[in-house]
């Protein structure tokens, strides 16, 4: 199972990644990053919210750069079957302590 990686919390953007075993990494010939994304923990939003929300966020690279991944219908397949991976992985996410808001979900 996916396991949060970077134990002191997201990172300033709102971020943490999601650490599968070797492998889960690819889909198709992209080279892939899963990140737990928390609307509260980006300290450069402008958003009012304190409220815990995470989301799942898949990125491919790009040259040196992480950018929203696309995919294509074969892509689909193989990401169909990692689902539950990643539904498990953003189900644990939701315990997260929110410092920003000062309460445990």
């Amino acid at each position: 199972m996916g396991e949060l990686n970077n134990n002191s919390g997201f990172n300033r953007y709102g971020f943490k990644d999601v650490k599968f075993p070797r492998g889960i990494d690819k889909i198709g010939n992209k080279n892939v990053k899963v990140s737990i994304y928390c609307p509260s923990a980006n300290e450069n939003s402008k958003s009012e919210s304190k409220d815990v929300f995470p989301k799942l966020n898949i990125s491919e690279r790009i040259g040196d750069n992480w950018q929203n991944a696309n995919f294509d219908l074969s892509d689909l397949e193989v990401l169909e079957q990692r689902i539950p991976l990643y539904k498990k992985a953003l189900l644990e996410a939701g315990g997260v302590f929110n410092e920003t808001a000062g309460i445990q979900t």
